[in-house]
This record gives C-alpha cells, sequence and structure tokens, in this order.
C-alpha cells in the first residue's frame, strides 16, 4: 500500500522536490522518455522520502531519495518497499 509523503512535509515543499526531480532527470543529455506528471510522485516508506518518476504507462524511468538535508540522490537500484 503506497504511503503518501503528505503526513511530514508541506505541500509547497513537496511540489518544490518534484519539481527538482523533474529538473535533475531533465538534465541528463541522454534522457529519452518523458515522466507523466500525475503518474509521478512523492512517496514515504520505512520513514524515507523518495521521488518516482513514472511514464504514462507506470514504467519506472527514475527514484530518487530525499536526504535529511533535502538534496536528492538518483538510485541506481530501487528498493522494492517504493
Amino acid at each position: 500500500m503506497e504511503q503518501k509523503a503528505s503526513d511530514k512535509l508541506p505541500k509547497g515543499e513537496q511540489e518544490r522536490i518534484k519539481r527538482r526531480a523533474f529538473a535533475a532527470y531533465y538534465a541528463d543529455p541522454e534522457t529519452t522518455d518523458y515522466p507523466d506528471r500525475e503518474m509521478s510522485g512523492l512517496v514515504r516508506r520505512d520513514g524515507l522520502h523518495y521521488v518516482v518518476l513514472q511514464d504514462q504507462e507506470g514504467g519506472l524511468l527514475a527514484c530518487y531519495r530525499v536526504r535529511h538535508d533535502g538534496k536528492l540522490k538518483q538510485l541506481k537500484q530501487v528498493p522494492d518497499s517504493v
């Protein structure tokens, strides 16, 4: 069951983090797929926040963990819980 991040982060902060994840994804010159804004979002698992970018079909394009200092870290391997 998906647990939304809204229980810990204010709505404005969620949107800011999501925009930063989109910017990081598009900064890669080899990007060929486009994330869907409705399918992508911020989730919370095991006390950690993640930004999951998905395409229109729900395919995973990228996953970023939100570090405690607010920086994003792109994950090469996505945890099973996400």
